[in-house]
C-alpha cells in the first residue's frame, strides 16, 4: 500500500504531462458547470435563501419539491450523471495508462484511444453508480421518516444504511480498475472489485483514507494559494492544479495498487 503511495508520487514526478487529462477533466467540469449554473443556482436560491420550501409532512415533501422545482432538480441529476461520467473516464484512463505502463506501451495517445473504445462500459459503471446513489438516498429518506414516528427505531436504521453504503462503496472502489486492466464487462468488474477487497477489506480501507487525507491536503493547500492571487481566473487556475494534482495522484495510486495486488 505504502509502495504503491510513493511510486505514484515518484511517477508524477518523473511524467507530469499525466496531469494533462486530469487538468483537461477539470475545464470541461467547469464548462459543464457554467452551463448548468442557472438551474443550480435558481435551486439554491430558492431554497436554501428564500426558504421556498413547501410545509408539508416529511413523506410526501419530496414530491412536493419535484413539483415547484421539477426542471431545476432534472438539470441537476443532468448535471451529477455527466459529472460522474467525465471523472470516471478519467480514473478509467489513469488504470489504462497503468496497465499499458507495465507493459512498456505507455502513452497518453494510446490511454485515450482505450478510454474511448471503453466509453460505454464507463457510461454504464457512472449510471449504476447514481443509480446506487439514489436508492440509498430513499433508504436514508425512509429512515428520517421512520425517525419522526420511533426515534430510535430510526436512527439505528439511518446507521445501519449509511454504514451499509459505505461498505459497498469501498467494496466497489476498483470496479474501473477492474474494467482497464481485465477488460472485462461492468458486471464482471463489480465482481472482480469485491472479491479484490473481500480478503483485504481493511487494508482498502485504510488506502482509502490515506487517499482521501491526500485530497484534504492538497485542497487546503491550494485553496490558501489561490488566495494569494486577487484576479478570479489566476486562482481559479491555481486551485485546479492543486485539484488536478490529486485526481491523477489518486487515479494513479488506485491503478498501481490494484494492478500489484491484482496479479
Amino acid at each position: 500500500m505504502i509502495n504503491a503511495l510513493l511510486n505514484t508520487a515518484k511517477r508524477l514526478v518523473k511524467n507530469p504531462l499525466v496531469l494533462l487529462p486530469a487538468l483537461a477533466s477539470i475545464a470541461i467540469f467547469f464548462i459543464l458547470a457554467y452551463i448548468f449554473s442557472p438551474f443550480l443556482i435558481e435551486l439554491v436560491v430558492e431554497i436554501m435563501i428564500l426558504e421556498n420550501v413547501p410545509d408539508t409532512a416529511l413523506n410526501v415533501l419530496p414530491f412536493q419539491l419535484i413539483g415547484l422545482y421539477g426542471l431545476q432538480i432534472a438539470a441537476v441529476l443532468v448535471f451529477v450523471v455527466l459529472s460522474g461520467i467525465l471523472f470516471a473516464a478519467l480514473n478509467y484512463w489513469y488504470a489504462a495508462y497503468e496497465r499499458l505502463e507495465v507493459k512498456g506501451k505507455a502513452g497518453i495517445g494510446m490511454a485515450c484511444s482505450e478510454t474511448l473504445r471503453a466509453i460505454g462500459q464507463i457510461i454504464s459503471f457512472a449510471v449504476f453508480i447514481t443509480i446506487f446513489g439514489f436508492l440509498l438516498a430513499i433508504l436514508l429518506w425512509f429512515s428520517l421518516i421512520v425517525t419522526l414516528l420511533f426515534e430510535l427505531a430510526g436512527l439505528v436504521l439511518f446507521v445501519l444504511f449509511v454504514l451499509a453504503g459505505f461498505y459497498v462503496a469501498v467494496k466497489f472502489v476498483f470496479v474501473l480498475q477492474a474494467l482497464a486492466f481485465d477488460k472485462s464487462n461492468v458486471r464482471k468488474a463489480l465482481e472482480k472489485s469485491w472479491m479484490f477487497s473481500q480478503s483485504r477489506f481493511w487494508q482498502v480501507l485504510l488506502f482509502v483514507i490515506i487517499v482521501t487525507a491526500i485530497y484534504g491536503i492538497l485542497m487546503s493547500v491550494g485553496s490558501m494559494a489561490s488566495d494569494f492571487f486577487e484576479g478570479e481566473i489566476e486562482s481559479a487556475i491555481v486551485f485546479a492544479l492543486f485539484w488536478a494534482l490529486f485526481l491523477a495522484f489518486s487515479g494513479l495510486a488506485l491503478a498501481v495498487y490494484y494492478g500489484k495486488k491484482s496479479k
